[in-house]
């Protein structure tokens, strides 16, 4: 609707209402137009929640006293302890709602069933530094790879991005991307962290990861024993990703929000581009082949890795405290939050799709100015309830280079 809009009525972003606003193609104007014109209302799917163990805070303190002996046991410091997760990156992201008929039974959501997606590993230590990322596509050879010419692409190789194919049918992580990360990423910041700081060649460090099939399988704790003992694998416990995973608890929801952000300026400079060369509107289709999201992924990856490398956002998520029950007087303190409280089955906070309303810099502010995971973890107010019927219609962030983009002239 946006690139529509912007096509046919340029003038209408640039052009400022009584209050010294410019109009924006927000959620609320969205509601009211299809309500309006085409009777529709926004209709959710549900999904499955998670469910935490029923003992699971005896099983994070247990977690947190283990972590805390082999930090003092081995004089580990902050810049040695690393903590990753893997998590997937969808191509056509599409929320858990969507406009539909008012009073319609049978809702179809338009990228719930999505299946074609890459494996992004995320990692970050606990002295705030985010590594380099690691990302994963299905395929089994080269071909299967964004290309060398894709946007970003020189950028991602300076970083340091470690850009693989899976090998089968899957984007699935195996035991040769995890070794390939361990021995390209992981064990190279390590000795980097080590030598920066004048720390012993014999230092320990920690490496801090699910405990999914692959990384707590024989066959890669007895690679890591063998190529790198100096590194201790300290894992996460089943079923508490979201209460003691660091890079889950807050890393993704400023990331997949980046991500998302940078996917739909895509979509709509795609759009302009159609509807410039004479294509109407009702016509219009974006492309969403393999090849080219394949391709554009590349400055998703960058726009998230861009949101997220700040030392403040990370050493918040790392160093992030709560109180347990404590035995006697006093409280223990946790680098995550660990008591559950209400539903235990609540939606993570990568899950927020109200956080489409609003810039990365309004989420990552919410996020630093809260005091506990769960505070940070809670949606920002949405824009659809929090304005009455009569006010302005609220505004969210177009970036100044994806306008300056769209105004380029289509060659």
């Amino acid at each position: 609707m946006y690139g529509v809009i912007w096509h046919a009525v340029p003038e209408a972003f640039t052009q400022t209402n009584a209050s010294g606003h410019t109009f924006q193609c927000s959620r609320r104007f969205v509601q009211r137009f299809l309500l309006c014109n085409l009777d529709w209302s926004l209709r959710k799917a549900t999904r499955a929640a998670q469910k935490y163990p029923p003992n699971v805070n005896t099983v994070l303190l247990h977690t947190f006293l283990l972590f805390a002996h082999v930090i003092r046991d081995e004089d580990i410091p902050a810049a040695c302890i690393v903590n990753a997760d893997q998590t997937q990156v969808v191509y056509n992201a599409g929320g858990q709602s969507t406009w539909n008929a008012s009073g319609e039974r049978q809702v179809h959501v338009l990228g719930l069933d999505e299946m074609r997606a890459f494996t992004l590993l995320v990692a970050a230590s606990l002295s705030g530094d985010i590594l380099p990322f690691q990302a994963i596509y299905d395929g089994k050879t080269s071909r299967s790879l964004p290309d060398r010419t894709a946007c970003g692409y020189t950028e991602a190789l300076q970083l340091g991005f470690l850009l693989e194919f899976s090998g089968s049918d899957t984007y699935w992580s195996i035991q040769k991307t995890m070794q390939h990360f361990v021995s390209q990423i992981l064990a190279p910041y390590f000795r980097t962290q080590i030598e920066l700081h004048s720390l012993p060649s014999t230092q320990r460090c920690i490496f801090q990861i699910d405990c999914w099939a692959v990384h707590r399988s024989a066959e890669f704790r007895n690679w890591m024993a063998i190529n790198y003992p100096w590194i201790i694998i300290l894992y996460v416990p089943g079923g508490c990703t979201g209460l003691f995973q660091a890079c889950d608890v807050g890393l993704q929801r400023i990331l997949k929000l980046a991500i998302r952000h940078e996917a739909h300026n895509d979509v709509v400079a795609e759009t302009l581009a159609a509807l410039s060369d004479g294509t109407a509107p009702e016509d219009v289709v974006n492309d969403q082949t393999r090849p080219t999201l394949r391709n554009r992924s590349i400055d998703w990856l960058l726009r998230g890795f861009h949101a997220i490398n700040q030392p403040e956002i990370v050493t918040k998520i790392m160093t992030g405290t709560c109180a347990l029950p404590a035995q006697g007087s006093g409280e223990q303190t946790l680098l995550v939050e660990s008591e559950v409280e209400g539903d235990s089955g609540a939606d993570s906070w990568v899950e927020v799709e109200s956080d489409l309303d609003h810039t990365v810099a309004e989420v990552t502010a919410v996020f630093l100015a809260a005091n506990s995971a769960a505070e940070a973890a809670q949606p920002l107010n949405d824009a659809l309830e929090a304005d009455s019927d009569d006010s302005d219609d609220d505004f969210v962030h177009v970036p100044v280079r994806l306008l300056l983009r769209l105004r380029t002239p289509v060659v």
